[in-house]
């Protein structure tokens, strides 16, 4: 993974630097042409919603990734996170390890617009 990383950084900084170079020479013909190689495959945007159980040393809460299904809001990932002072763990929980966390996520989900 760190190859295709530092791959993709090095492709995408030689892409800034024409375009850059670009620019500079205000050769917009050439810079458009470059700008389409910026587009990506697909874009998704998640909202989440971060759910605070104490904070100081220690805290503890959860990121709960959440996706719109039509006029419902429908939670897709839930993060539970513990940082003690200089540490901070995080672990991806599923609704079968930890059902009560996932349905206080849920219960929140469903009044997440008026969160806004």
């Amino acid at each position: 993974m760190a190859e295709e990383l530092a791959g993709t950084e090095q492709y995408f900084a030689d892409l800034y630097r024409k375009l850059d170079d670009e620019a500079a020479r205000d050769d917009d013909d050439s810079e458009e042409s470059l700008r389409e190689q910026l587009d990506p495959l697909s874009i998704d945007t998640t909202r989440t919603m971060r759910l605070m159980f104490s904070w100081g040393g220690p805290s503890d809460w959860i990121d709960v990734e959440l996706r719109r299904d039509g006029h419902r809001v429908e939670v897709t990932r839930v993060v539970y996170h513990f940082a003690d002072w200089y540490d901070h763990a995080e672990r991806e929980v599923t609704e079968a390890k930890a059902p009560a966390l996932w349905r206080l996520a849920e219960y929140h989900a469903e009044m997440a617009d008026s969160y806004e």
